[in-house]
């Protein structure tokens, strides 16, 4: 009866379980309070003594964060006590055995976390799929409860389920510090940016239309110097990609790639595209690179799918962008395009995501050549690169030779994103062609020599990449425009009603060290707070200063006096980040008004 309930509740719940086999590995004891307990392969999965105060316990230890993680369902206890621990937090349940599962279901009336709308089941799910329950612009915080015990039954499942969590985990950390770091450039740059986007061009137009052509990738890794004497032979059999920091030395040498990836919206990175003579190169690009960087392309610039409020805003105005997967590296970002392309295989060469013979880049590469101009005898190119590999704290990976080559955490990052994208994806179509460069499983060596001789594609790819070429440059200018005008009117808004905030929390504080009455103040500065929320656009604003939003969030039982400050600077925040959307916007505004007349 217990099952046959259950099993109706799950299945309102889109989960179809319905199994009714005996494990016989699956013991139910009574505990000595007579709850009862489990037994899996010897071992008990909760107390023998009192199940339920043991859950409770373990509820109490925890924090408060954003998402709990249960590796392990048992019978359920756990999950019940943070429930009620917890009762606004989602949890994610993970039990890898459909019958482990089923059992518990014959045991316990499950109908409270059940019906739960908090709690999310994973039952039965490869470790590999459960970040695809994890949202990036909610989950920034994640506590991992494993039942010990059950874990130890399937250890190797939840190791996997583990370290996805962990490096969802370092993927966040990282992205909050480029946020800290670079908002506001992001801000500057999308809005320079923005004539660029009215444009109709759509790089999707040629996705899947490469599907009998191979393609070359090249970073600006060491070995890149291995492909550099082939590749004018190769460019006639091979759509040749390159990231930005591999394009000045591929022009150097008489290689001008068909496209080139740039995502990186600081000044230095620009420097790769600066100042260059390409008359072909087709740019693939976030609108938040410095604009510097795209004017060597005429336009031939093609934009992607922007994971920026400022950006989403106004690519409503137009057709939507290609949205490209991204593991946080240039190099990511430019495998996931070749795959939308289409492309039959993908050869790898300079992507060594490591430091073979302890060099970081290709020796002509703009970076390298940049670190020798600043060498000298008392620190020279070699310290350069140590401290470079230094800060990145290094570890060990193994190469696709079987050697050893220095890495670091920053390269780790994206090493697990290639493995996990190739695994979950059954990608069977990518080799790399550094035998010194870290070795991915699914990408495998493959030797320059054995793909020197295949038949020429040269016209074929010409004529796909002429398909882009008729446009009307300006069609959604217009459109932006107005975009730009609405959005410029909520700004001012914004900004009046933040200041006005600002003065009056400034004087609540003073009134208070007066010992004066401000309720009446209070709902007035309430009131403010209000139409803040209900503002267009302040979503917008508090991305940019989303870090310290989350350092506000994490104040518990702060005194009305502590709570009015943290207001404050708050409001001092969102006026400052307004006033930095309003200058760059107006710049831009002049700038579309003024093509409009042409």
């Amino acid at each position: 009866m217990i099952y046959k309930k259950n099993i109706e509740l799950l299945k309102t719940r889109g989960i179809n379980l319905d199994n009714n086999k005996t494990d016989p590995t699956f013991i139910i004891e009574k505990s000595k309070s007579g709850d009862l307990t489990l037994k899996i392969d010897g071992l008990y999965i909760h107390s023998k003594h009192n199940p339920i105060r043991e859950a409770e316990k373990i509820a109490k230890q925890q924090q408060k964060c954003d998402l709990i993680f249960i590796g392990g369902f048992g019978l359920g206890y756990v999950v019940e006590a943070i429930n009620r621990e917890f009762p606004d937090t989602k949890i994610i349940i993970y039990e890898p055995s459909v019958d482990f599962f089923n059992e518990a279901l014959k045991q316990r009336d499950f109908s409270e976390i059940i019906n739960s709308n908090n709690i999310e089941f994973l039952i039965g799910h490869l470790p590999e799929s459960i970040k695809y329950f994890f949202q990036p612009q909610f989950i920034k915080t994640i506590t991992y409860i494993p039942l010990l015990n059950r874990v130890k039954v399937d250890n190797a499942l939840f190791t996997a389920v583990k370290n996805s969590i962990y490096l969802y985990l370092d993927r966040v950390e990282i992205n909050k510090n480029t946020l800290r770091k670079f908002g506001s450039l992001w801000v500057k740059n999308q809005c320079k940016n923005l004539p660029m986007m009215g444009y109709s061009n759509d790089i999707s137009d040629i996705f899947g239309k490469f599907s009998d052509i191979p393609g070359i990738i090249v970073s600006a890794g060491p070995s890149m110097e291995l492909i550099i004497p082939h590749l004018k032979r190769l460019k006639e059999s091979f759509l040749i990609l390159a990231v930005d920091t591999a394009f000045k030395s591929l022009l150097e040498s008489g290689i001008e790639p068909d496209f080139v990836m740039s995502i990186d919206s600081q000044y230095w990175n620009s420097r790769h595209l600066e100042s260059v003579k390409c008359e072909k190169s087709i740019l693939i690009a976030d609108s938040s690179i410095q604009p510097s960087a795209i004017r060597s392309f005429s336009n031939r610039v093609y934009f992607t799918k922007s994971s920026f409020p400022l950006g989403e805003y106004f690519e409503k105005e137009r057709p939507p962008l290609p949205k490209i997967a991204s593991g946080g590296s240039v190099s990511t970002n430019i495998w996931d395009f070749a795959q939308k392309l289409g492309l039959s295989k993908i050869y790898f060469i300079g992507q060594d995501l490591g430091y073979p013979g302890g060099i970081t880049h290709y020796k002509e590469s703009y970076f390298e050549k940049n670190m020798l101009t600043l060498s000298n005898r008392f620190h020279p190119l070699e310290s350069h690169s140590f401290n470079y590999i230094y800060n990145g704290y290094p570890t060990y990976v193994e190469s696709n030779s079987g050697n050893r080559i220095i890495s670091d955490k920053r390269m780790t990052v994206y090493i697990n994103w290639f493995k996990e994208r190739i695994k979950v994806l059954n990608i069977n179509n990518c080799f790399n062609l550094s035998p010194h460069g870290c070795k991915i499983p699914g990408m495998d060596l493959i030797e320059i020599n054995t793909i020197l001789n295949m038949p020429q594609k040269r016209e074929s790819i010409e004529n796909i990449i002429s398909l882009l070429e008729n446009r009307d440059n300006n069609l959604y200018l217009p459109k932006m425009l107005n975009a730009a005008y609405n959005f410029r009117n909520n700004l001012n808004n914004i900004t009046e009603i933040s200041k006005k905030a600002l003065n009056l929390g400034t004087l609540i504080e003073n009134m208070h060290y007066k010992n004066m009455d401000t309720r009446q103040d209070l709902i007035r500065l309430d009131n403010f707070d209000k139409k803040l929320i209900l503002s267009n656009h302040s979503q917008t604003l508090s991305f940019i200063i989303e870090p310290f939003i989350q350092q506000l969030t994490k104040l518990d039982n702060l005194t009305p006096l502590e709570a009015l400050k943290a207001s404050i600077l708050l409001y001092e925040k969102l006026l400052s980040t307004g006033k930095l959307h309003l200058k760059y916007l107006n710049h831009s505004i002049s700038t579309i008004e003024s093509i409009n007349m042409m």
